[in-house]
């Protein structure tokens, strides 16, 4: 399969401090029930600063997925052009996965599946243009700091990433 997404292993790890709020963040529903939100003060770090004037809008939120859950297959919405995540808290259960057609034909009902692999702590940037889903079959919930990139595409963030050296967010 194509690249779907990639794991910054040499970044360093989120602050504990970052872990903490949201862990402890106050979540509200979104968009629809179970779909639970919070602001983030991730927002007004250099890291955010130096995203925004490289590759032009970007937020930050927490997200937290209920235990049990499953976030259906989707592609977002155009006001993202990709997505940069750091699970927080996540049981070994919980999958992100991709999926693609295996046979071209009306009635799909074999895909070919591409787990994201996660490091704790660590951004992952996703390509949130191609049909993802998310699973959470534990008794745990998933939390992840979320960064909306609203003007630059996956490769184009991605290429401007990999140039990054960095000791702290």
């Amino acid at each position: 399969m194509e690249e779907l997404y990639y794991c910054f292993e040499n970044y360093p790890t989120l602050h504990p401090s970052f872990m903490a709020e949201g862990l402890n963040a106050e979540y509200t529903e979104h968009f629809h029930p179970h779909d639970f939100r919070s602001k983030c003060s991730f927002e007004y770090t250099d890291f955010m600063q130096t995203l925004r004037e490289n590759i032009g809008e970007v937020t930050a939120l927490w997200i937290k997925n209920p235990p049990n859950t499953f976030y259906n297959w989707h592609i977002d919405k155009d006001i993202r052009k990709c997505s940069i995540n750091f699970v927080i808290k996540q049981s070994d259960k919980s999958l992100a996965l991709f999926r693609k057609p295996m046979y071209d034909t009306q009635q799909i009902i074999y895909y070919k599946t591409q787990t994201v692999k996660y490091i704790l702590g660590k951004p992952t940037i996703l390509n949130v243009k191609k049909e993802h889903c998310v699973v959470n079959p534990s008794d745990e919930e998933r939390i992840i700091l979320s960064l909306c990139v609203r003007q630059s595409s996956y490769e184009d963030t991605l290429a401007f990433m990999k140039t990054l050296n960095l000791s702290e967010y």
